[in-house]
């Protein structure tokens, strides 16, 4: 059981709690619903991470082949009003790869899997 608090800019502070099932090889589940979706996925290689709207601030995105070597790496700052993020990874061999987001107040990964002729 996982419980989130989160505090808005105004201070004000609520909180949640999810359950979450840890896959031993890839982290956080991608069923765990932390306001974050790849699509499509698997993928030929363009993709987008859509972000829940109420999500802001600074990010690291990276990418992990399966050896865990680190493939991409970017920091972004997201509005809140911008939802979707687009990545592409068609130069990289078909396989299942990381992709892991971090923040302040966040860690989600997700596996993504890249098949050319899907």
């Amino acid at each position: 059981m996982l419980t989130y608090t989160f505090i808005d800019e105004f201070g004000c502070e609520n909180f949640a709690e999810q359950t979450a099932f840890v896959d031993e090889c890839f982290g956080l589940n991608s069923g765990v619903n932390v306001g974050i979706d790849i699509f499509p996925n698997p993928t030929n290689g363009s993709f987008k991470i859509v972000f829940d709207q109420n999500i802001g601030g600074n990010f690291r995105i990276e990418i992990f082949n399966i050896k865990g070597q680190r493939l991409f790496n970017e920091d972004i700052n997201l509005r809140r009003e911008v939802s979707d993020y687009f990545l592409d990874i068609g130069d990289k061999p078909e396989g299942i790869y990381l992709l892991k987001i971090t923040c302040d107040t966040m860690f989600y990964t997700s596996k993504l899997i890249l098949k050319m002729n899907y």
